[in-house]
């Protein structure tokens, strides 16, 4: 596309992730599949866990890739924020993140809906979202 900027975005879904390029124009928009790969946790000791360091190089390499097709001018990263990763004082990761579908979640959405409903006089539906994972495996020692 004449005249265009290109960006990339690197989507990780749950079970595979993708680097689109995108070309914004006067003429519209083009998008462009640059890579696919298989997103898949891996078990160790009874836990399951995000493969964080493949995922690295997967986006890494699909990154990579759409800048030999295109000047890219800026890059995304997109994700389905449920999980988390805890950094040090200088930014490293502390550990491999746990994987949402892990056994450590049961039972935890009924006590954070208990604590936020003795915190606040009110009715909030929490079936996903961050405070669950964090009760499981960070905070659980604060609502019990």
């Amino acid at each position: 596309m004449t005249g265009s900027v290109a960006v990339a975005a690197a989507d990780l879904g749950a079970s595979g992730g993708r680097v689109m390029a995108g070309q914004v124009g006067a003429e519209g928009v083009e998008l462009h599949e640059v890579y696919r790969f298989p997103n898949e946790p891996v078990a160790v000791s009874g836990t399951l866990y995000w493969d964080i360091l493949r995922l690295y190089a997967e986006v890494r390499h699909g990154l990579a890739a759409a800048a030999r097709r295109f000047a890219l001018a800026g890059v995304g990263i997109d994700s389905w924020g449920v999980d988390f990763g805890l950094l040090d004082a200088s930014g490293a990761l502390i550990g491999n993140p746990v994987h949402y579908r892990d056994a450590r979640t049961r039972g935890v959405p009924a006590r954070v809906h208990a604590a936020v409903l003795a915190l606040c006089a009110g009715d909030l539906p929490l079936t996903t979202g961050l405070l669950i994972p964090v009760d499981a495996g960070v905070a659980a020692a604060f609502l019990r």
